[in-house]
């Protein structure tokens, strides 16, 4: 992830302040925080990667009323039915396929990745888990 004010690199995602200009990383719109390139303050999406800028989100950053996914809802499935089903409710259907085939695969035994992933989902805000699974693709935890 990349700061918006600076496009400098932050050492990971959850990062409250850039090292470089001291900024919140996620409040700027100079630079793409998913690749870092400089980008137009009008623009939605970056250029170069397609990542979404979050331009037009309340003040207050709260996207849930933007978001058609519910943090509880891929949880509940991830934990419950373990198949890969919560990454098709959440739009990744590569990754729902794959996670499929890796739990026919192993005999039932890829449920194991659907229980951390459910796990994951229910400890993160629900800010959080929009911005790492919903607007940036996070595939896998």
């Amino acid at each position: 992830m990349f700061c918006r004010h600076c496009g400098n690199e932050l050492p990971n995602e959850f990062a409250v302040t850039c090292r470089n200009c001291g900024c919140e990383p996620c409040s700027g719109n100079a630079f793409c925080p998913n690749c870092g390139v400089q980008v137009n303050k009008q623009q939605n999406t970056c250029p170069k990667c397609g990542c979404f800028l979050g331009l037009h989100l309340p003040q207050s950053r709260d996207p849930r009323p933007l978001c058609t996914v519910d943090r509880t809802t891929a949880a509940l499935f991830a934990l419950l039915l373990g198949i890969g089903i919560h990454q098709f409710y959440m739009g990744n259907t590569k990754s729902g396929i794959l996670h499929l085939l890796v739990t026919i695969g192993t005999c039932g035994m890829g449920s194991i990745i659907s229980l951390i992933e459910g796990i994951i989902y229910l400890s993160m805000s629900d800010n959080d888990f929009y911005y790492t699974y919903i607007l940036n693709k996070k595939d896998w935890f």
